[in-house]
């Protein structure tokens, strides 16, 4: 199987995992506020990896592939780490403002800079796969901001699970090393927008 189909594969997997996860836990209680917040979490990352798992393998049309590549950021990329640092601080009980002002501002601003090539230059073939983002001069310090709020949010689960106890603290302790797994895997789909052949 041609590797472009092998990571269109797992993306596919990837978003369903994701989607069904999401569902599963706000079917448990709608009305919580955490669950809604995970909920959208999930949703945010189905969306980019459904996106991302067309125009990297079936679609050769540039047009197009440019098209999904700016969904897949406006639906998923920009709002990923803001719902799951709101998530993290709702499931924590360690709600702050500032934060969150912060991490939604970031989002919304680059919402907006989806569609500019000051953010995302055209989407470009690259390495064996159809096509692929191409950093536009402002995307390199959304790359630094995102990976902030997602460092952010990890330490708090950290510092969370070392000043609990009992069950509290392996609860915390194995969705920090999930977190730490699933952000591996996620982080790496950056790689090749920085030129470096590295598939997750």
């Amino acid at each position: 199987m041609p590797l472009q189909f092998q990571y269109a594969l797992s993306t596919v997997i990837s978003s369903i995992a994701a989607l069904g996860l999401g569902i599963f836990v706000l079917l448990k209680n709608p009305r919580a506020r955490s669950n809604q917040l995970w909920f959208a979490f999930n949703v945010t990352i189905a969306g980019w990896a459904t996106l991302q798992s067309l125009y990297v393998s079936v679609i050769y049309d540039a047009g197009l592939a440019d098209l999904l590549l700016r969904l897949s950021y406006a639906w998923g990329v920009v709002w990923i780490p803001t719902f799951f640092l709101h998530f993290v601080l709702v499931y924590l009980n360690r709600v702050r403002r500032l934060p969150l002002y912060f991490a939604y501002g970031f989002s919304f601003v680059h919402f907006i800079l989806v569609p500019s090539h000051w953010f995302l230059a055209p989407a470009q073939p690259k390495f064996s796969l159809s096509f692929y983002a191409e950093p536009g001069p402002l995307w390199y310090s959304f790359f630094l901001c995102w990976s902030a709020l997602v460092l952010y949010a990890m330490r708090e689960i950290y510092l969370a699970m070392r000043s609990s106890q009992g069950t509290r603290k392996n609860q915390l302790r194995y969705f920090f090393y999930a977190m730490c797994i699933g952000y591996s895997g996620g982080m790496s789909n950056f790689l090749p927008v920085l030129d470096i052949e590295w598939f997750p």
